[in-house]
């Protein structure tokens, strides 16, 4: 009688991994982290402003992922800057805004919102009614007041779907630099719908 070998029966096992999408803003119980560059073991940072010229102006793509760290713009330059360094004009953290004046810095920027303005109608700055990024006030967050969610939010929210949307309001934005700009921000989501990929479609105005 021959030897009987017991071979050994393999189990595989398939794990599928599912990655959610947020769709939903971030929660405000987060500390923001006042840092422009994330460490990366050294290598070079990834940039978070992509810009095209378009019809009229220029479109950046925003990379605003983290819901810890601003990413930051210097209209003046067209190019990201340091959210750190005394060079930045706007910054972003998901769906916040912040501009680089009143309680967010001491570089002067400041923006009216001409709601249900059309971007291509806009074509010279307001010579008077520009607002500053206030502090804190009496509301559900600990964010500040800032011009582009306070005095006039840039986004609505729909709760059935749990998505942003950009409202039709251009501002009207004075740089560090006393250079004036028009800007929309246009969508919050990328062709793929990933969150916080924003469109920021933006021009420079003569001065009033």
């Amino acid at each position: 009688m021959k030897p009987l070998f017991l071979l050994p029966v393999l189990t595989v096992v398939t794990v599928t991994a599912c990655e959610t999408l947020e769709l939903t803003p971030g929660p405000d119980e987060q500390v923001a982290v006042d840092a422009g560059v994330q460490v990366d073991g050294g290598a070079p940072p990834k940039p978070k402003f992509a810009t095209t010229a378009v019809d009229g102006g220029n479109l950046t793509i925003v990379q605003a992922l983290s819901d810890q760290v601003f990413v930051a713009f210097d209209f003046d330059t067209g190019e990201e800057a340091p959210f750190v360094d005394a060079k930045w004009d706007i910054a972003f953290r998901r769906q916040r805004v912040r501009l680089r004046g009143g309680v967010n810095g001491d570089g002067g920027v400041a923006a009216i919102p001409l709601v249900d303005a059309g971007f291509a109608d806009v074509t010279r700055a307001p010579d008077a009614g520009y607002l500053y990024d206030q502090p804190d006030g009496d509301d559900a967050n600990t964010e500040p007041d800032t011009v582009f969610e306070n005095a006039e939010t840039w986004y609505r929210y729909d709760p059935t779907i749990h998505a942003l949307f950009g409202r039709p309001i251009v501002y009207v934005v004075r740089s560090d630099e006393q250079q004036y700009f028009k800007v929309a921000l246009e969508s919050f989501y990328d062709k793929a719908g990933t969150p916080a990929v924003i469109q920021m479609r933006w021009a420079k105005l003569p001065a009033p």
